[in-house]
């Protein structure tokens, strides 16, 4: 079985040296990462692989084996890029999750100067649209987020459904976000409950849970000690310095506006999560201690329109500290104002912005959800969260006021 797999991968190789690594339908120039992640569209994606491939992925769907495709977006072509199944809760065999890397197979190929694409098979979301609203949220509180777009997803022509395309966090990613790339990033595994409590100084236990993505060539001692000091610092310095010893690893302001985005849209699964802390990145900054998260994978809220925005604080040991400093809890408090005035923020139509926003992203995926077979969801079911979602974003903001003002 692996010689056949060889054999396949060879003659795709053999092709991408005699006509290239990517083609462009009909002489079209390769399109910009914007017009991947244009959000007012539905885009078209279609990866073709030898069947027998696509047959052991979807049996394999647990494991992370890449497999060739050519991928085509839009017409445009990239041959012989890297295809897997992707997802923690949301693996599925039937519509699978799939992560598409660019340069599996063909040393520092791109698309659209982009390793690779992650495509969200919505498993954990009946509305198909939490990614994409999450993020554009984070996005408008001046936060660094992964873009959105959607797709209807071919395989060898067969319609496998409406993804979310989502922008990878890696080096790109921070250095268009942030403007560097050559610090710390690392990706959270959830393994089990975790608050930020320290659990000694040995940065084994800690790399368990934060994936190392970058300095790759670092001694652990290297790569993990600035963090286990940050979390230590977080559970066990006093009181009367803590404030001044967790700004040198924060800033405060983005801190508390990235908690208010989650809270503010009730979600279960982030730092303040009903399991722990869960869904995220985090980078600590070149020549710095400076830590800041990045969100991922945001498909868990939207939940109840009036849940608390202190939901959890208090197991938390990074913000149940935070909250006990005035100063601290009032940037927290900010935040959550600044997120519903611009979930409320009207236009012509009386409408806020949230609420406009499901609207429009209903309306533009409705159909290919429609003719989606394959999702775990009925179309009622689509049909019955998209309403429920546009009565959060209109009510939401209000309850969130009311909360704060008391």
């Amino acid at each position: 079985m692996r010689l056949c797999h060889l054999c396949r991968f060879s003659a795709m190789a053999v092709l991408v040296l005699v006509f290239g690594t990517a083609t462009g339908a009909s002489g079209a120039d390769e399109p910009t990462s914007a017009a991947v992640f244009d959000d007012t569209t539905v885009h078209e994606i279609r990866l073709a692989m030898h069947s027998g491939d696509w047959s052991q992925l979807q049996a394999h769907y647990l494991e992370n084996t890449f497999y060739p495709a050519d991928v085509t977006w839009n017409g445009y072509t990239v041959r012989n890029a890297g295809v897997r199944s992707r997802g923690s809760g949301s693996r599925d065999a039937r519509k699978p999750g799939l992560r598409i890397t660019f340069d599996e197979y063909v040393d520092d190929q791109t698309f659209a100067g982009l390793k690779g694409l992650v495509l969200d098979n919505f498993r954990q979301d009946p509305g198909m649209m939490k990614e994409a609203l999450s993020m554009a949220l984070f996005a408008r509180m001046g936060l660094a987020a992964p873009r959105v777009s959607h797709a209807r997803v071919y395989v060898n022509d067969d319609y496998l459904g409406l993804f979310a395309v989502i922008e990878p966090i890696d080096k790109r990613f921070l250095r268009r976000t942030l403007g560097e790339d050559g610090g710390y990033l690392y990706e959270f595994e959830w393994a089990g409950a975790y608050h930020f409590e320290w659990l000694g100084d040995d940065p084994l236990r800690y790399a368990e849970m934060f994936d190392s993505e970058t300095r790759e060539n670092e001694t652990p001692a290297q790569r993990f000690s600035t963090l286990v000091q940050m979390i230590t610092a977080t559970t066990r310095e006093s009181t009367s310095s803590w404030e001044r010893t967790m700004g040198r690893y924060f800033d405060f302001e983005r801190l508390f506006a990235y908690l208010a985005v989650e809270n503010f849209l009730s979600d279960h699964d982030g730092l303040t999560g009903d399991w722990g802390i869960n869904n995220f990145y985090l980078y600590r900054f070149a020549a710095s201690d400076r830590f800041q998260f990045l969100p991922w994978d945001k498909d868990v809220n939207f939940r109840e329109i009036d849940r608390d925005v202190n939901e959890s604080l208090d197991a938390n040991f990074l913000f149940a500290t935070a909250m006990e400093f005035r100063d601290l809890r009032d940037a927290y408090i900010q935040a959550l104002r600044k997120c519903a005035a611009i979930a409320t923020q009207a236009d012509a139509s009386g409408q806020g912005w949230l609420e406009r926003e499901v609207g429009r992203h209903a309306n533009q995926i409705r159909g290919a959800a429609h003719t989606d077979e394959k999702k775990a969801w009925s179309n009622e079911r689509f049909e019955q969260e998209v309403a429920w979602m546009s009565s959060f974003a209109r009510q939401r903001s209000g309850q969130v006021e009311r909360q704060v003002g008391r």
